[in-house]
């Protein structure tokens, strides 16, 4: 659908020199995008040795509160003597959650009393705090700048597809008009099967995986909206 109507508006030409700085600044989001990835495994891991009754609330995402809560108590050791009513002035913690999460501190097996520990954490939930903040930003930039490209308008139209994801995939994808026919487009994602020959014939395998990875990751995410939604 899309294919067709960039050739209709011939949508797809116009990219050339006047995206290649927006193309920079999305690979740079990209780029920080992964590195908070890396920054919440070290957290994780930090956390299972040092407050391992907090690990289930990393396990899916990193709730502010958490962030918030260790910077001010990086280890269980620290929190088992804090007063809840303190504990509970934290956005994101009732008093309910802040005595749980008291006690929870006072019969841990986290005992580290390191002070380097301590410093870990609170060095490790400041930097996942900053880079959500900067990344949040910086994407809510590059939308101001390519909300109005007409490519990304109707890659809108489809549905699963919100306004970052259009813009990651016009990016990543570059101009349309490369891509006279869908295989094409396919192939260069990465997400055509590849062949298997054998003696008893010929048949398809796992995705060819080429191309860019990001690309497959954001396409999979719509597809998944899409179907869910």
């Amino acid at each position: 659908r899309f294919l067709s109507e960039a050739k209709n508006r011939e949508l797809g030409r116009p990219m050339k020199a006047g995206l290649r700085s927006e193309k920079r600044f999305y690979r740079s989001i990209v780029k920080q995008v992964k590195r908070l990835a890396e920054i919440k495994v070290d957290l994780l891991l930090a956390v299972s040795t040092n407050h391992p009754e907090l690990v289930r609330y990393l396990s899916t995402q990193t709730p502010g509160w958490i962030l918030r809560l260790l910077a001010k108590w990086p280890t269980a050791r620290r929190l088992a003597n804090a007063k809840p009513e303190t504990v509970a002035q934290i956005k994101g913690i009732t008093m309910e959650r802040a005595i749980e999460l008291v006690s929870q501190a006072n019969s841990s097996v986290g005992c580290s009393m390191a002070k380097s520990d301590e410093l870990t954490l609170q060095m490790l939930a400041g930097e996942v705090r900053e880079l959500k903040v900067k990344i949040k930003r910086w994407k809510t930039q590059l939308e101001e700048i390519m909300a109005g490209d007409p490519a990304v308008l109707i890659l809108q139209s489809i549905p699963g597809i919100a306004l970052w994801s259009a813009i990651a995939i016009r990016l990543e994808i570059g101009d349309f008009a490369d891509f006279p026919r869908a295989a094409g487009l396919v192939a260069y994602s990465g997400l055509d099967p590849t062949p298997k020959s054998s003696g008893d014939g010929h048949s398809t395998g796992v995705i060819s995986k080429r191309g860019s990875s990001n690309l497959r990751a954001v396409l999979f995410m719509c597809a998944f909206v899409a179907c869910t939604g």
